[in-house]
């Protein structure tokens, strides 16, 4: 009976779907294979300890945390606000960071932060990591 009953319900999902009724919304496989259904949403693969370790190593520390106000707007799945002061990274240290393709790493305040080139939306933070 309950075979029969999954049976009826697949064919008529199935059939909704070809006559447009149930529209699919669009999912992106992130850059390790695990699919969240978030367009901008990467899974960054970096620990703080590792993040930490190569800020030290090229001497970005003692930076400045943003204001509390500020500072709660840079999330994950939010756009980067605008007019933050956002610094580029040399070119040695991003070498050393996973790399994404269509993102960019940068710091802003003391965190290393993963922006969306196309869309500005932040899709990574790594917290004090140039404190």
């Amino acid at each position: 009976m309950a075979i029969a009953a999954i049976m009826v319900t697949t064919v008529t999902v199935a059939t909704m779907a070809i006559k447009g009724k149930i529209k699919a919304s669009p999912l992106k496989i992130t850059a390790n294979g695990k699919n969240y259904g978030k367009p901008d949403h990467v899974d960054s693969d970096i620990s703080f300890s590792r993040a930490r370790s190569l800020a030290v190593n090229y001497g970005l520390v003692g930076y400045q945390a943003l204001p509390p106000g500020i500072a709660k707007n840079v999330a994950r799945g939010k756009p980067l606000p605008p007019g933050i002061a956002k610094k580029t990274l040399p070119a040695s240290m991003i070498n050393d960071l996973p790399y994404y393709p269509g993102y960019e790493w940068r710091a802003v305040g003391d965190d290393l932060v993963l922006v969306a080139l196309s869309t500005a939306i932040v899709t990574a933070v790594i917290n004090g990591v140039f404190d």
